[in-house]
């Protein structure tokens, strides 16, 4: 996830250098543009703006440091790179976030004295009472004092040359590999707190503080109309995925008493592997083609949009609208290999009539095998020919074709969407994208995890089916179950194949019904003929052809009571198109 943010000034944006230091130009530009710094946007129950700018003694202990160091929230921003404004982006948290896979957490910034421990929990909705002390657990543990001593105000911000950033010194770091698997973990979202677990001595900072403000102690003063305060601001990461900071407030609040100085660049932690509720999740972007599939993506205050997982790119053949303008596979599209032709989304061994002839009942035409009937007939992009007239590929009799399980169809081919598709090792190809494991992310509706990160029908994740088999809702189904394979094509061992043309015959095999994984066994028959819609793949010739273990006894059922069975069945499935 990358947000595009910019800086935002007196009079409008901030154009130009977009880098380190024009992050730093911007930002020195915010602080001194006529009419005063960038005012903040956050108040407390009392009327105090939050952030803070921090008072200036706080700022000359952190310089009189060796190294010199910073504790100002603009410095930690322009360290980072980040296209935020310390003041304006800075906002109350989310009520919870939703953990990915690793997460990971660095103390980026101590702008105060305290040593505590960040911490996190399972938020319950509606919850008004805070999370017992064993209900939090602890993630970025507190630096020991008596074991690795530091000065107050460090980790700083370490500056270098004029202004120029030289990056948190020293940050503490923690990971928790596969959270979703961790087993303090309800299977919601999450909070963030800051333990009041000091270990200084004496300690001061003892009262635990939450990203959710309702958790916090409450202000009971006139001015403050019982509203709690506000312990913790956050920025969304501009450059980063998946990653917010979160600043605490340290010292402990009182019914009357907020206890700070408002500046909130006490306890600064930098949160990775976390998105908001509802982030990461398949949507629908509203484009054409490839750019339709998208991802749920966090916007500032939770806001989602719909980004294309995959973007535009130029045509391949391969059955799909690349370049997102509505056409597949336009006339042209040729193939890595030239001695292959681009055919209904697949490159094909290219025939001709004197060393590559096609079977016997097709013809050759301009490099592929097709129905006489079709020999003339010029589709659209994205249709096929059968019979002479062109079609929609995946329409068999009125009705979506339904492939077998785990596959889809593109323009008249059951195809599976993974083939081709390559990712990154840390990442897994399901419905042709490439996405996090399952172990890091939820599944859709009517899917559980599997071990191996993959989102498969409920019921099936723990189910081991024979050979020829496959689970579908909890049950071992044959690899042909409920298929409605493209015009001219039957189902055998979970693939939607060609008929062979009329006349083709073997001895002892099986009459095929195209429209379905369902067969019947024939005593000296062959295979049933059918249109052949111009499918390149045909049989050689005869011999017994199996079909799936779904063949009943006695003669083979005509076509049009086929698609009558196929039709019923279909009601109680999902259909699968590409």
């Amino acid at each position: 996830m990358f947000i595009q943010a910019h800086l935002v000034a007196i009079g409008g944006p901030i154009r130009g250098r977009t880098g380190p230091a024009g992050v730093a130009v911007a930002v020195a530009a915010l602080l001194g543009a006529a009419g005063g710094p960038a005012r903040a946007t956050e108040l407390e129950p009392d009327g105090t703006t939050v952030p803070q700018q921090p008072p200036s003694g706080e700022q000359s202990a952190a310089a009189s440091l060796t190294p010199p160091s910073e504790v100002r929230l603009d410095r930690l921003i322009v360290a980072q790179h980040e296209m935020l404004e310390s003041i304006q982006d800075a906002h109350v948290p989310l009520p919870g976030f939703s953990p990915l896979c690793d997460m990971t957490a660095q103390l980026l910034l101590r702008g105060g004295t305290c040593e505590v421990s960040l911490g996190w929990y399972n938020v319950v909705p509606g919850q008004t009472k805070p999370p017992t002390p064993d209900q939090i657990f602890p993630f970025l543990a507190a630096n020991d004092p008596a074991s690795t001593p530091r000065p107050d105000y460090t980790p700083g911000v370490q500056m270098s040359g004029a202004g120029g950033a030289a990056g948190s010194a020293s940050p503490m770091s923690a990971t928790i590999k596969a959270v979703r698997s961790d087993p303090h973990y309800a299977g919601g979202l999450i909070g963030f707190a800051m333990i009041g677990d000091d270990k200084k001595m004496p300690p001061v900072c003892t009262q635990t503080h939450f990203m959710e403000a309702s958790l916090n102690p409450v202000c009971t003063t006139p001015a403050c109309m019982n509203k709690p305060w506000i312990a913790g601001l956050s920025y969304q990461s501009t450059g980063r995925p998946n990653t917010y900071y979160f600043l605490f407030e340290e010292r402990p609040m009182s019914a009357t008493d907020f206890g700070n100085d408002g500046d909130f660049n006490d306890q600064v932690f930098m949160v990775s592997g976390v998105t908001c509720d509802g982030g990461g999740q398949p949507c629908d972007t509203g484009q054409g083609g490839v750019c339709r599939r998208g991802t749920t993506q966090c916007g500032k205050a939770g806001k989602l949009t719909c980004v294309a997982t995959t973007p535009a790119s130029a045509e391949v053949c391969d059955g799909l609208d690349n370049d997102c303008d509505g056409v597949v596979d336009p006339p042209g599209v040729g193939c890595a290999d030239p001695t292959k032709m681009c055919d209904r989304g697949r490159c094909v061994p290219a025939c001709n009539d004197l060393t590559a002839p096609c079977a016997s009942g097709m013809v050759c035409v301009t490099g592929v095998c097709r129905q006489p009937s079709c020999a003339a007939v010029t589709c659209p992009a994205g249709q096929v020919c059968v019979g002479g007239v062109c079609q929609d590929g995946c329409i068999r009799g009125g009705m979506d074709v339904a492939c077998p399980h785990g596959q889809v169809c593109r323009v008249g081919r059951c195809v599976d969407p993974c083939d081709g598709v390559t990712c990154s090792a840390d990442q897994i190809c399901e419905d042709g994208l490439c996405q996090a494991p399952c172990t890091c992310r939820a599944c859709a509706s009517g899917k559980s995890c599997t071990r191996d990160g993959r989102c498969v029908d409920a019921g099936c994740q723990n189910t081991a089916c024979p050979d020829q088999m496959t689970c579908i809702a909890g049950v071992c189904q044959d690899l042909c179950y409920l298929t409605l394979c493209p015009t001219g094509q039957f189902c055998s061992m979970g693939q939607c194949l060609p008929v062979p043309p009329p006349g083709a015959t073997g001895s002892g095999g099986f009459i095929g019904i195209p429209d379905a994984g369902f067969g019947g066994r024939a005593g000296g028959g062959g295979m049933s003929g059918g249109e052949d819609a111009g499918i390149d793949e045909t049989s050689g010739g005869g011999g017994k052809i199996s079909t799936c273990s779904c063949e009943a006894g006695g003669p083979g059922l005509g076509s049009v009571a086929a698609l009558l069975l196929v039709g019923i069945a279909l009601a109680i499935r999902t259909r699968r198109r590409g």
